[in-house]
């Protein structure tokens, strides 16, 4: 099965702001989850197939796929705690610091900051942030529940500067 997700939004001061996020797993229309973001209401709007829940919408809130790039416009290690939404339920994650390391890419090394969620009962999601790159994440490791491990790395990099 392929899992697809998505997001929309806007850049801000303060980062990435999200208006929309979708998360569909397979084909099947019951394991689609959405998120939307009424920033003005201050409204969190979350739907799967089991209905619609709202919530408050607290300052800062990512989703599941906006908040690996937010670190690319707040410094990483400055807050490691964030709100965030996978379209079904609202929480708050504790990131924790786990080292400097220097990841083998295909186009090199790469110095990085690793980051980690998760405790051992539960999902856990690790990221590589490359501090060159203005903390893009280069390689995600998520472990499921089950033990089930998904590892993403770069393949190409490129950057342009907008003056």
């Amino acid at each position: 099965s392929t899992l697809q997700q998505k997001s929309e939004g806007s850049l801000t001061e303060a980062g990435l702001r999200p208006d929309f996020y979708s998360y569909q797993y397979g084909n099947n229309s019951k394991k689609l989850q959405t998120a939307s973001f009424d920033w003005e209401k201050r409204e969190l709007t979350l739907r799967n197939a089991k209905g619609e829940n709202k919530l408050p919408l607290v300052a800062g809130t990512q989703d599941f796929l906006s908040f690996m790039y937010q670190f690319m416009f707040t410094p990483p290690l400055n807050s490691l705690q964030i709100t965030m939404t996978n379209g079904k339920k609202l929480s708050t994650y504790q990131y924790r610091f786990e080292g400097e390391e220097i990841i083998t890419s295909k186009f090199g090394e790469l110095n990085t900051i690793h980051l980690a969620k998760g405790s051992d009962d539960e999902e856990k999601t690790e990221l590589w942030l490359a501090t060159d790159y203005q903390y893009l994440p280069v390689k995600i490791r998520k472990t499921e529940k089950d033990g089930t491990v998904i590892e993403q790395l770069v393949s190409k990099l490129s950057t342009s500067q907008i003056n």
